[in-house]
């Protein structure tokens, strides 16, 4: 799993400009899904580091 979901943003332009706009799709939503779920993993791992804090 990667932190930074560059390398998929990447080739998601390559693959729109050389005109390849399905594949720059499949890429910008596997890229996406990629961030959102490291986003949601962060904010769940600190929602719970502050709940074990609490007891």
């Amino acid at each position: 799993i990667p932190l930074v979901p560059g390398g998929g943003m990447y080739f998601m332009m390559y693959r729109s400009l050389s005109g390849d706009l399905m594949g720059s799709l499949d890429v910008a939503f596997q890229t996406l899904s990629t961030a959102l779920a490291i986003a949601a993993g962060v904010a769940v791992g600190s929602a719970f580091a502050r709940l074990s804090r609490r007891l």
